[in-house]
């Protein structure tokens, strides 16, 4: 009875230094992974804050564009009165027979 004891206790030594061996072998490639992951992590922060500056600079210019139109709309004389004379004109000389 002891012998059965003895073996059973030896195989699951076994089985326990194997499990161990095995989970410490994963610990090593989850902790490469975690630094990988996190060195692409970085890299992706640091092109977003270039993508982030360059958003921001397009809003001021679309802004200034924006302001520049808004400008130059106000200074342009309106072509209604023009538009209607022609249109007066054309009714009156031009009709199609």
């Amino acid at each position: 009875m002891r012998t059965i004891w003895k073996v059973v206790a030896a195989i699951a030594a076994i089985l326990t230094a194997f499990f161990v061996a095995r989970s410490s072998t994963d610990k090593k490639k989850f902790k490469e992974d975690v630094k990988d992951n996190k060195k692409k992590v970085d890299e992706v922060k640091k092109k977003s804050k270039v993508v982030k500056a360059k958003k921001q600079a397009t809003k001021t210019d679309i802004k200034k564009t924006k302001a520049k139109i808004k400008k130059t709309k106000a200074s342009v004389k309106s072509t209604k009165s023009a538009k209607s004379k022609v249109a007066m004109f054309e009714d009156k000389y031009r009709k199609v027979l």
